[in-house]
C-alpha cells in the first residue's frame, strides 16, 4: 500500500468519524522555555484521529496502548513511548487501554489555540503541499 494511499484511507476514516458523536478528550497544556506540552488523556475504545503538524516534533505516551496508523505504517505501542513524528505527519488511532499521549511542539507562543492556528492543520491539501504532492 502506497503512503498517498494510506493518508487517503486515514481522511477517509476521519470523515466517518466525523459524522458520528464526538467525545471529549481532556486536554492539559503546558509552556516552558519556548516548548509547548500538550497532554491527552485518551479513553479506552475511542477511535481518533490527530491534526497535520507543521513542524516536526516529540511525543511521549506514558502509559497505555494504542494502534497507531501513519503513512509510514502500523504501531502498536504499550506502555512507555517516544515517539518521534515528522513535518505533515497524520495519524489515526484505536485506543485500547486508557492512554497518555504528550505532544512536545517548540514555540514562544503561549496560547494553545493561537498555537494551533500556526502549528497544526485539518487541510488535506495542505497536507499535500507540505509532502510536495
Amino acid at each position: 500500500m502506497s503512503n498517498l494511499s494510506v493518508r487517503a484511507d486515514i481522511f477517509a476514516l476521519e470523515r466517518i468519524m466525523l459524522e458520528k458523536p464526538q467525545v471529549d478528550v481532556p486536554v492539559k497544556h503546558f509552556f516552558w522555555n519556548g516548548m509547548y506540552f500538550r497532554a491527552a488523556f485518551i479513553a479506552k475504545g475511542l477511535e481518533v484521529t490527530g491534526a497535520i503538524h507543521r513542524q516536526d516534533n516529540l511525543n511521549i505516551m506514558t502509559c497505555g496502548e494504542i494502534l497507531v496508523v501513519t503513512e509510514e505504517g502500523a504501531n502498536h505501542f504499550t506502555g512507555f513511548n517516544f515517539i518521534p513524528s515528522g513535518v505533515g505527519s497524520k495519524r489515526a488511532a484505536k485506543v485500547l487501554e486508557d492512554t497518555i499521549w504528550i505532544t512536545i511542539l517548540k514555540t514562544d507562543l503561549t496560547d494553545h489555540e493561537e498555537i494551533e492556528k500556526m502549528l497544526v492543520t485539518n487541510d488535506e491539501a495542505e497536507l499535500l503541499k507540505i509532502k510536495g504532492v
